[in-house]
Formats: C-alpha cells, sequence, structure tokens
C-alpha cells in the first residue's frame, strides 16, 4: 500500500475512534495499515508515559509526518477539534492518493506501447539478420529497464533539489512544453488545497502560507508561495496583491486571483482556497490524460513508420534481388 493511501486510512480509522471517544492511546494501539501499525504502539507507550502530546511524538518520526501534518494536529490539540482535522488530513491523502493512481492509470498504455517497441524493433532485425540472437535479447533487455529507472531515480533527485534549496532547475523543468503547464496546475492546485485546508485549521495566514508552500513538488513555485506570506507580513499586502507581485499576471494566474479577491471580500479564504485548489486538480488531471494520449500516439506513429521503412526496404531489396538475378 503506497503511504498516501495508508495515511489516508490511518487517519479514517482516528476519526472514527475519536467520535466513539476510544482514548488516543488506545486507538494508536488499534489496527493500522503500515507502517502505522508499527508507529502506533510505540507513540501509544510514549503518550502513556506523558513524553509528549501526539504532535510532538510525530515529531520524532519525519519520515511517516510530515511538517505539514505535525502543525495541523497541534491545533486540532488546542482547539480540541482534532475529529476536523483527522477528516481534512484524511481527505487530502485520499486525493493525492487518487491523483497517484490517475498518473499510473493514464502512462499506463503509452508504456505498453513502448515495450511493444522495445520487443519489436530488435526482433525485427535479429529476423533480417543484422543481429544475433544475444544482442536482439539485450537490446529488449536494456530498453525496458529505461523507463523504470526514471522511475526509481526521479523521486531521489526531486527531494536532493528540494532538500538544497536550488530553484532553478525546478524552475526550467516549467518551460518544458506541455509538461511545464500541467507541473504549474498540479502544484497550484496542491498550494490552494494545503492552504484552505490550514486556514479552515485556525492556522493564520502567513503560517499557512508557509505551510502550504512547503507543500509543493516544484521547489521553484514553493518559493514563490513563500514569498507571498514574507510580502504580505512586510508591505502589507493583501493575499491577491501578493500574489501578483511573486507569480505573475498569466492565464492560470488570473483565475486564481478572481477567486482570491472574491474570497478577501467574502471574508471566505479558507472555502475559496480549497475550491480553487480542487478546480486546478481537475485541470491537471485533464492534462495528465491528454499528454498520456499524445505519448500514446507518438509511439504509435513511431511504430507505423518503422514498420512501414522495414516494408518499402524488404520489397526494394527483394526487387533488386530479382532484378540482379535477371540481368544475371
Amino acid at each position: 500500500m503506497h503511504i498516501y493511501k495508508a495515511k489516508s486510512q490511518f487517519y479514517n480509522n482516528m476519526i472514527s475512534t475519536e467520535k466513539a471517544g476510544v482514548l488516543l492511546s488506545k486507538a494508536l494501539r488499534l489496527k493500522q495499515p503500515k507502517p502505522f501499525d508499527r508507529i502506533g504502539p510505540t507513540m501509544a507507550t510514549l503518550l502513556e508515559n506523558g513524553e509528549g502530546k501526539l504532535s510532538e511524538l510525530m515529531g520524532r518520526y519525519p519520515s511517516q509526518f510530515t511538517q505539514f501534518e505535525r502543525q495541523l494536529i497541534a491545533v486540532g490539540e488546542t482547539s480540541g477539534k482534532l475529529e476536523t482535522i483527522y477528516a481534512s488530513l484524511s481527505q487530502w491523502f485520499s486525493t493525492l492518493s487518487k491523483i497517484r493512481t490517475q498518473i499510473i492509470s493514464s502512462l499506463a498504455y503509452p508504456i505498453f506501447l513502448y515495450h511493444l517497441i522495445c520487443a519489436l524493433l530488435p526482433t525485427v532485425a535479429f529476423f533480417q539478420g543484422k543481429s544475433s540472437l544475444t544482442q536482439c535479447l539485450t537490446i529488449i533487455g536494456v530498453l525496458s529497464i529505461i523507463p523504470y529507472l526514471f522511475i526509481f531515480l526521479i523521486p531521489p533527485i526531486t527531494k536532493a533539489i528540494s532538500k538544497s534549496g536550488n530553484s532553478f532547475i525546478a524552475g526550467m523543468i516549467l518551460l518544458i512544453p506541455f509538461i511545464g503547464k500541467t507541473l504549474k496546475k498540479f502544484n497550484y492546485a496542491l498550494f490552494f488545497n494545503s492552504f484552505g485546508i490550514t486556514l479552515n485549521s485556525g492556522i493564520n495566514i502567513k503560517r499557512a502560507i508557509e505551510l502550504s508552500a512547503s507543500s509543493c513538488s516544484n521547489t521553484f513555485i514553493g518559493n514563490k508561495f513563500k514569498n507571498i506570506g514574507i510580502s504580505i507580513t512586510n508591505n502589507g499586502s493583501t493575499f491577491v496583491q501578493a500574489f501578483t507581485q511573486n507569480l505573475g499576471n498569466g492565464e492560470l494566474e488570473q483565475y486564481a486571483m478572481a477567486y482570491m479577491e472574491t474570497a478577501e471580500t467574502t471574508g471566505n479564504v479558507g472555502d475559496m482556497a480549497t475550491q480553487l485548489g480542487n478546480t486546478y486538480l481537475e485541470e491537471s488531471e485533464k492534462e495528465i490524460k491528454t499528454l498520456a494520449t499524445i505519448g500514446g500516439f507518438l509511439i504509435f506513429v513511431t511504430v507505423a513508420i518503422y514498420i512501414g521503412y522495414e516494408v518499402v526496404s524488404f520489397w526494394t531489396e527483394h526487387q533488386q534481388d530479382t532484378l540482379n538475378r535477371i540481368g544475371g
């Protein structure tokens, strides 16, 4: 089970126990998805020994609980609204899990076509006598592994870039046609959904912006959002003014400003931010599907061109051989 799905289930379980009035230490000892089945009992013992609140104990497991989660839980402990916080976190990680599933589903067909090409091209070359069986199998194996190397290498590389604070590379990625726009929408979705959750939890706007910016997967965009909080604090700007100063006035940004101007007028910033985040999320999902469709089409066209080329080459060689025999 992926960590997003596990977290969604974990917080959903915590909602049930909180409603039922089960002691927190007992709730943590109940059956939980991995890795919380191992962490829960340990945290329960620490709670019983008075070694800290839940939010403080979460800090001992930074690989499992983000600062975003810990801060929200701390707010819930202070306000007495842990059930609401659990519900927000469960929904948040459920959304992230669905996004991940959608990406995998969208990439399934292009990856299938890619593997088809990996098998087809070396096999054709083998039957044409252009390569040995060993060479054929080696090429198929190497080409088949390449996508999975990217899958395994991209997360640690992205994490390393994020930790280094170097946003230059992250900014350059946003300039890639189609992919950059999709990443931008996706990161806007992450920020505004997080922003809505933190504000509705009672966190002040400066801290809410800081936490929400840290949820962005792209460091360049995350830093831009952090600058919004700085502008609000130092210059007394409104969110919309600071947003325009730091992220510009493009098509995507105008959409956000329209929402947030209304939110500032009505005072309903948290709910409007969540709605905006969901809108960006729907748009990014559409973009992902479009990219997957384009990728699949390009692979299909590549296969078709290659097959056409081989057919023409075969008949050309066949005709040439026939003419040579006649001429001989």
